[in-house]
């Protein structure tokens, strides 16, 4: 407990710290905000039909391709 306590403190102290110099850590990002945005963007993809989803999958792995 005692561990976890000073890591969450030193965390706020680094955050603290970059806030003043202008840089924003993704830590206020909530998981399951950050999550449901990507249910959300999967399910868009699916309704676009198969050939987005295959697309979609490429572009996730870093590979682009045209159909000839």
């Amino acid at each position: 407990m005692i561990v976890k306590h000073k890591r969450k403190e030193e965390h706020d102290r680094r955050e603290f710290t970059a806030a003043l110099k202008g840089i924003k850590l993704n830590s206020d990002e909530d998981p399951v905000q950050k999550k449901l945005a990507e249910v959300k963007r999967r399910a868009e993809i699916a309704m676009r039909g198969e050939e987005a989803v295959i697309t979609e999958e490429f572009a996730d792995l870093g590979f682009g391709y045209e159909a000839v």
